[in-house]
């Protein structure tokens, strides 16, 4: 028989054998390897994912208990690294901080008595049956000496005022209003309406017509009154929104800082208007949530990125409104993570809404029940850095 394989040709055909037989060897454990390593890589980057997210959860946490403590021991450097809304309340539940009444009362002053009423009530006469207006406002100003309180110093001081302004007497008119503004800023008459805020919109109007001197020291009494208020001297009230907005509306020139001070008067308005309910409801049901003594509301609230720290147990029961975007900020925890072989971007997220700059799905976690409708969103990105971005 004649062979069809030379030994030569055998030896080749031994030869490929064995080396497609090693090199498929060697593919499939090249293979197995860089699948095993892709496994433990994966495994890697999901365990330091959860150690940042755990590490970022536990520093948030560790603020909301720092500010609880502060609140309690009244460490106000810690809490204004935070949040500059703050607030105090009396026994009873009223504001003092920022301070805000409907109506205030007496409390205690001194009737003025049978002299003042009569002596009043014949300049009212002067005014409004005679028309006898220089003999009416030196009436009013007359019953200062039989005034022994704050209301009826300020209701005469007031009413001359107004028969000034009748006569065009400016000057005069201002020395009135000078007197309720440094004086009785604080004091209203008997609807709740403060004597402060009839000399200021009066201002406003005689302000319109005012030649440059008198415009100048309108101006002065404008800015002084916006300072009281925005100091606490002046008590917020129902009214407030409508004479900052009839500042606003005026062609009053004040200084520049008169537009932070309307900014800070309005945000505390807004403050009342959203969460003095809440808070007096929380006072008298004594509802705490966590945090020792201090109460945590984040309940029934307008805005869900807030939470109301409260301290009920202080002789003024005191609390802070937090905002979880300056708490977000105030997070530091590089450091955390220096020992990480990947770089992590953790971002914070509401309601699970994507950022456009993440290419790919993020690992979503809860950051804190407090702000229930807040997420942190932890993506691994490249190996060998390490760094948290806020």
């Amino acid at each position: 028989m004649k062979k069809i394989l030379t030994p030569g040709t055998r030896l080749i055909l031994v030869f490929i054998i064995i080396v497609v037989i090693s090199g498929g060897i060697l593919t499939y454990m090249s293979i197995t390897s860089i699948s095993n390593f892709k496994e433990l890589t994966e495994k890697k980057i999901l365990e330091e994912e959860r150690g940042a997210a755990f590490t970022v959860r536990f520093a948030f946490q560790q603020r909301l208990d720092d500010l609880a403590a502060a609140l309690r021991s009244g460490n106000y450097e810690t809490i204004e690294e935070v949040t500059k809304d703050t607030f105090r309340l009396d026994g009873s539940g009223e504001f003092l901080w920022p301070w805000f009444t409907e109506k205030m009362t007496d409390h205690g002053q001194p009737v003025s008595g049978n002299n003042y009423s009569r002596n009043f009530s014949r300049a009212q006469d002067l005014e409004f049956r005679k028309r006898d207006f220089d003999a009416a406002a030196n009436a009013y100003i007359h019953t200062l000496v039989y005034a022994l309180n704050g209301v009826d110093s300020a209701r005469s001081a007031n009413a001359a005022a107004r028969v000034y302004i009748k006569e065009s007497k400016y000057e005069k008119v201002l020395e009135q209003y000078s007197l309720i503004m440094d004086t009785f800023p604080d004091v209203q008459d008997e609807n709740g309406f403060l004597y402060s805020y009839y000399a200021l919109l009066n201002i406003l109007k005689i302000y319109e017509s005012a030649d440059t001197e008198l415009a100048k020291n309108l101006e002065v009494i404008v800015y002084s009154f916006l300072k009281k208020t925005d100091m606490g001297y002046i008590p917020l009230n129902t009214s407030t929104g409508e004479i900052v907005q009839a500042i606003e509306e005026s062609s009053i020139i004040i200084t520049g800082q008169a537009g932070p001070i309307l900014n800070r008067i309005q945000e505390r308005i807004r403050f009342i208007d959203n969460y003095s309910t809440v808070i007096k409801n929380a006072i008298t049901d004594q509802d705490r949530d966590g945090q020792g003594d201090v109460m945590m509301i984040h309940e029934r609230l307008p805005d869900p990125s807030r939470v109301i720290f409260l301290d009920p147990a202080l002789p003024d029961p005191a609390g802070i409104l937090v905002s979880i975007d300056s708490l977000w900020a105030s997070l530091d925890n590089q450091d955390h993570f220096t020992d990480a072989e990947f770089e992590y971007t953790i971002k914070l997220s509401m309601n699970g809404n994507e950022y456009d700059d993440f290419d790919e799905l993020c690992f979503r976690e809860y950051i804190s029940p407090y702000y229930p409708g807040y997420t942190i969103c932890r993506k691994s990105r490249y190996p060998k850095t390490a760094s948290l971005q806020f």
